[in-house]
C-alpha cells in the first residue's frame, strides 16, 4: 500500500463545512460548521474525527484513492442507490463505491501547497448529503499535514515572471505597434508610467464621493446561496468607474526592467530551459540570480500600488497568461486590488490585461472555437486563443523542491488567489467575513476575465471567498450559445455587466466562425455613450444581428481596419469606421461612465 495523506474533506458552499466522523451503532459521517478562527489552528479544528487518510489505490491502471478515517479506520463511500455518503468497515482495497479520484479536467498541482481540491466518486457521478439524498455535495480535500512553506503572491509572481524573461518570445519587429495599440485602447503601456491620470480620477471619485460607494458596494458580504436580487445602476456605474481605472492601470509594464531580467538570466538560460524540458529543480545560484535581477523592483507595480493606495488599496500582480496559447514577454497578465470597506469587510478585484495584438486574435485561425471540455471545468466550445491563453499548459512558478511548475494559467491565478485570501483575512479583520471577489477586464483582457470567472465558478474552489461579479468593458465574445448558457446558469445571484461604449466594433466580435458556428455573450449588455447609459438585453436565446450572413463581411471589413491599426495608431484615434475604434478607448469608457445619464433609476434584475 502506497503511504496515505492526511486530509480533511470538506464541502464548498456558503459555509465552512468539513465532514466530521463517529462512532454509534456503527461508524458515521456528518456534516460540521467550522468558523475560521478554528480553521487558523488545524490540529484543534479537525483532530481525530475530521481526519482521513488519503490512500492511493494502485489497481488496473485508474488513478484512485480511498478515504479512511483516523478516528475508526473505516471509510468513506456512498450508498449506491442515492448516493449519500457514509462510513463503513471494508477490506482494502475497498469496493468501487468507496473510491473517489481527481477530476481529470480540474488539475491539483498546487495541492502541495496546502491550497483545497476538488474531487468527485471514482464513478464521476455526484455524491450526496449523508442526511439528505437531495442535496448535492462538491467535495474537497485540504492536506493538513506539515509542508514547505508555500511561496507567497509576490514570490510566485516574481518566479514566474523571472522564467517567461528568459523563455518567452519577443516579436521585436512589431513592439512599436503593439505599444501603439496599448497607449490607444489602453491610455498607458509599455514603459510609459506616468500615472496622473488615473490618480486625478480616483481624486474625482473621492470628491464626490462615488469612491467610498463603489468599495462598500464591492465589499458587501454575500454567500454562494444568497438570494438573486435587484441591483441599484447607480451603484453599479460607481463600481465600473471605479473597475475602469483599475483596467487602464494594469495595461502599464516596465519594459525595460523586463529587459533587465532577460539580461541578466542569460547565463542561466540554458538550466531553465533544461529544467522546463526534464522537470529538474533548479540551481541554487540560478535562483539566487532570479530573485537578484529583481531586487531593484518593477516601476509599473509602483506605480499602480500609488493609485490603489489613493484608492485606499493594496495591488499585487498574480500571474502571467499565455497569448493566444503561445509565451510571449510583456503578455496577458493579471494583477489583484485588494483591501476593506470602511467598516472591515474584506474583497478583491481581480484585473486583467490582454495582449496589444488585435490583428493577431482577430485573423489568427478566423475565430475558430475548441471544445472547453477536458483541460477546463467549462463547457461548451471557445475562441481558440481566448481558451489556450487560460487552459493550456504554461511555465507557472517554482514547487516545493524547486522544480518549473508546468500547469495551466488558470491553476496558478486560483492558487495566487487562495493566497490572497488569506493574506485579506488576517487578523486585522473580523474572523467570519468572507472575501467577495470581483473579475473585470477590458478588451481582450475582458475575454481572459471572462473563462475565469466562468471557470471559478463551475470550480467553486474557494473555502472563504464567495466570488462575485464580472464587469468587462468593451469584450468580445469568447464562447458559443453552450458556453454562455452554462456561465449563466452557474452565477446563480451574481450579475455579469458587460459595458459596451458607443458603437466599440470590438464588442461587435467575433460574429461566426468559417463554418457559421455563432459566438454569443455572456449576459447582460450596459450601453454607454457621454449623453446616455442603458441597460440592454442578453444575447441568449434570440438571434443578432451579427450573426447573420453579414457577419462574414463584418468580418473582413474589420481585419482591413486593424491591419491598418497595426501599421499607425492615428487611425485609432482619428475614429475610423465610423468611430467604432476610438470608441473602444478606456479614456472613452470612462468620459461615458462620468457623463452618461442614467435612462432610468428603476433597479436592474
Amino acid at each position: 500500500m502506497a503511504t496515505p495523506k492526511t486530509v480533511s474533506v470538506e464541502v464548498s458552499g456558503p459555509l465552512i463545512q468539513a465532514l466530521t466522523c463517529f462512532n454509534g451503532s456503527g461508524p458515521g459521517v456528518r456534516l460540521d460548521r467550522l468558523s475560521d478562527r478554528s480553521l487558523e489552528n488545524k490540529e484543534t479544528a479537525f483532530g481525530l474525527i475530521r481526519t482521513f487518510n488519503l490512500v492511493p489505490i494502485q489497481q488496473g491502471g485508474q488513478d484512485h484513492f480511498a478515504l479512511q478515517s483516523k478516528l475508526n479506520n473505516a471509510y468513506l463511500g456512498f450508498n449506491i442507490s442515492d448516493r449519500r455518503l457514509m462510513m463503513r468497515h471494508v477490506q482494502f482495497p475497498p469496493p468501487e463505491y468507496f473510491r473517489f479520484a481527481y477530476p481529470p479536467n480540474i488539475p491539483h498541482s498546487y495541492d502541495e501547497d496546502g491550497a483545497p481540491v476538488h474531487i468527485m466518486a471514482a464513478d464521476a457521478r455526484p455524491v450526496n448529503d449523508p442526511n439528505n439524498a437531495s442535496t448535492e455535495f462538491q467535495l474537497f480535500v485540504r492536506s493538513l499535514q506539515e509542508t514547505t512553506p508555500a511561496s507567497s503572491v509576490d514570490e510566485s509572481w516574481k518566479q514566474q515572471f523571472a522564467l517567461i524573461s528568459v523563455l518567452g518570445e519577443k516579436d521585436s519587429s512589431n513592439e512599436s505597434d503593439d505599444h501603439a495599440e496599448v497607449m490607444a485602447f489602453g491610455g498607458g503601456g509599455g514603459s510609459d508610467l506616468d500615472n496622473s491620470e488615473q490618480l486625478a480620477k480616483v481624486a474625482e471619485m473621492q470628491r464626490t464621493g462615488d469612491l467610498r460607494t463603489a468599495i462598500n458596494t464591492l465589499a458587501e458580504e454575500k454567500y454562494d446561496d444568497s438570494k438573486n436580487q435587484s441591483v441599484s445602476p447607480d451603484a453599479v456605474i460607481k463600481v465600473a468607474q471605479l473597475l475602469c481605472i483599475m483596467d487602464q492601470c494594469v495595461y502599464m509594464r516596465d519594459l525595460e526592467h523586463e529587459e533587465q531580467i532577460y539580461s541578466e538570466l542569460q547565463p542561466y538560460a540554458a538550466e531553465i530551459k533544461e529544467a522546463v524540458k526534464h522537470s529538474r529543480p533548479l540551481s541554487q545560484a540560478t535562483l539566487d540570480a532570479m530573485m537578484k535581477a529583481q531586487v531593484k523592483g518593477d516601476r509599473a507595480t509602483q506605480k499602480i500600488q500609488e493609485v490603489a493606495s489613493r484608492m485606499g488599496l493594496d495591488y499585487l500582480p498574480l500571474c502571467n497568461f499565455s497569448s493566444d496559447g503561445k509565451l510571449l514577454r510583456n503578455g496577458p497578465y493579471c494583477g489583484a486590488f485588494y483591501g476593506h470597506s470602511e467598516d472591515k469587510k474584506p474583497f478583491i478585484v481581480i484585473a486583467f490585461k490582454g495582449t496589444g495584438k488585435f490583428k493577431e486574435w482577430i485573423t489568427d485561425a478566423k475565430f475558430n472555437m475548441k471544445d472547453a471540455v477536458g483541460s477546463s471545468p467549462l463547457k461548451g466550445r471557445c475562441h481558440i486563443g481566448f481558451f489556450d491563453g487560460v487552459f493550456k499548459d504554461f511555465p507557472c512558478d517554482l514547487s516545493s523542491n524547486k522544480s518549473i511548475r508546468i500547469a495551466l494559467p488558470f491553476q496558478m491565478m486560483r492558487n495566487q488567489l487562495w493566497k490572497l485570501e488569506r493574506k485579506v483575512l488576517a487578523k486585522t479583520f473580523p474572523f467570519g467575513l468572507r472575501v467577495q471577489a470581483w473579475v473585470t477586464g477590458h478588451s481582450l483582457g475582458g475575454a481572459y476575465a471572462t473563462n475565469c470567472w466562468a471557470g471559478m465558478l463551475a470550480d467553486m474552489h474557494f473555502m472563504h471567498t464567495t466570488i462575485r461579479g464580472l464587469m468587462t468593458f468593451g469584450s468580445p465574445r469568447v464562447g458559443n450559445e453552450t458556453y454562455a448558457t452554462n456561465a449563466g446558469t452557474l452565477k446563480g445571484f451574481r450579475k455579469s455587466w458587460r459595458f459596451v461604449n458607443g458603437n466599440d466594433l470590438v464588442a461587435r466580435m467575433p460574429g461566426v466562425t468559417l463554418w457559421l458556428e455563432k459566438y454569443y455573450h455572456v449576459d447582460r449588455m450596459v450601453n454607454i455613450t457621454p449623453a446616455r447609459i442603458a441597460l440592454g438585453a442578453s444575447e441568449l436565446g434570440a438571434l443578432n444581428e451579427y450573426t447573420s450572413d453579414g457577419a462574414t463581411e463584418e468580418v473582413t471589413l474589420a481585419e482591413s481596419d486593424l491591419e491598418a491599426i497595426d501599421q499607425d495608431e492615428n487611425h485609432v484615434q482619428g475614429g475610423i469606421f465610423g468611430g467604432g475604434f476610438a470608441d473602444h478607448s478606456l479614456k472613452k469608457y470612462w468620459e461615458s461612465l462620468r457623463n452618461g445619464t442614467l435612462e432610468s433609476h428603476d433597479p436592474w434584475p
